[in-house]
C-alpha cells in the first residue's frame, strides 16, 4: 500500500525542487555566506542587564526579567528601592543594533513607578554597551568579523556576524 496518490509521488520531488532552486537563486548570498548566527537566551541577558543596572546606580534592583518581542525589543522590568524602603517598579525599553560592526542598545523608554527616568537612561547605555564592546577572542584567526543584524523574538536575542577570510 502506497502513501501516494497517483501522481502525487512525481510532482512533490519535483515541485519541491523547483521552489528550492527559486529561493537559492534569489537568495544566493544566503546559502553562500560564511556567517555566524549566535543565539543568546533570556537567562543570559538577563544576568547582563543586571549587572548592567547595579553598575549604573540602581544597586537594590530585584526581580529583574528582560522579555523579547518579535522584531527588535526588549523589555526589562524588575523592582527598585525608592527611598526609606519603599520599592516601585520599572519598566525599561530596549531596543538593540548594530552600529560600526558592533552591537550596542538604546533606550526608548524608562521609567520608575510610572514616572520617567532620565538621568539613569545615558549612563545605562553606556554601562551595557561596554560590556558589549568585549569581543570573544575563542573566534578562529584568519577571518574579519563584523556583527551584521540583529533580531529579537520570545526566545531571544539573535546576532549575526560576517566572517570574511583576510
Amino acid at each position: 500500500m502506497s502513501c501516494c496518490t497517483r501522481d502525487s509521488c512525481h510532482t512533490f520531488p519535483l515541485l519541491f525542487s523547483v521552489i528550492t532552486s527559486f529561493i537559492l537563486s534569489q537568495n544566493a548570498d544566503w546559502y553562500q555566506s560564511s556567517d555566524i548566527v549566535v543565539q543568546a537566551g533570556p537567562a543570559y541577558i538577563t544576568h547582563l542587564v543586571d549587572r548592567g543596572l547595579r553598575n549604573s546606580g540602581m544597586l537594590n534592583a530585584s526581580h529583574v526579567l528582560v522579555t523579547f518581542e518579535r522584531g527588535d525589543r526588549m523589555i526589562i522590568t524588575g523592582d527598585d528601592q525608592i527611598a526609606f524602603g519603599f520599592s516601585g517598579h520599572f519598566t525599561i525599553v530596549v531596543q538593540p543594533l548594530i552600529a560600526s560592526c558592533g552591537l550596542k542598545i538604546h533606550v526608548l523608554q524608562a521609567n520608575l513607578a510610572g514616572i520617567p527616568v532620565t538621568g539613569f537612561v545615558a549612563t545605562f547605555e553606556d554601562q551595557v554597551n561596554q560590556q558589549l564592546q568585549s569581543k570573544p577572542t575563542t573566534l578562529p584567526s584568519g577571518f574579519v568579523y563584523c556583527e551584521t543584524s540583529v533580531r529579537t523574538d520570545p526566545q531571544g536575542l539573535y546576532l549575526t556576524i560576517s566572517a570574511k577570510p583576510v
